[in-house]
């Protein structure tokens, strides 16, 4: 589905360090083993930042941004960044397909991360402007994405 920029190197070893902390009682890690894909907006530390463009630079992130730093620090496993909008600003997403249907885009907001993890939101305006009910199917009033 082409939804992926860039795996994470460290993956595995992110998810098997959280396996080595299970069960975990500590309340400071409530997202301890969750995999989390980030859109190619948000700085990531040893992964470049291309945010969806050709035109920008593929030297790799020294820091991670607050909200990697947060989600890290709450166990979460960072899997890599997936597709987005060049500069967060476009009517499709490509070269992503949605999973149902690859004749098709996966349309709305965060469709085109949601498809692979639990996306980070950057809430732009083309869920208004591309939304979501005309890229999926409907049966009988379910949104089956």
């Amino acid at each position: 589905m082409q939804g992926w920029v860039v795996i994470a190197p460290d993956a595995g070893q992110q998810a098997s360090e959280c396996e080595q902390q299970f069960p975990s009682t500590d309340p400071h890690k409530p997202l301890l083993g969750i995999p989390i894909g980030v859109k190619d907006l948000v700085d990531i530390a040893g992964l470049p930042t291309r945010c969806g463009s050709r035109q920008t630079t593929s030297a790799l992130v020294k820091f991670d941004a607050t909200a990697i730093w947060r989600l890290r620090d709450a166990g979460a496993v960072i899997l890599g960044k997936s597709t987005t909008h060049e500069y967060a600003f476009g009517g499709t997403t490509p070269p992503t397909r949605n999973s149902w249907d690859p004749e098709r885009i996966p349309g709305g907001r965060q469709a085109d991360q949601e498809q692979f993890s639990a996306p980070v939101n950057n809430d732009l305006v083309r869920s208004i402007i591309s939304p979501r009910s005309r890229t999926t199917t409907r049966l009988v009033g379910c949104d089956v994405n």
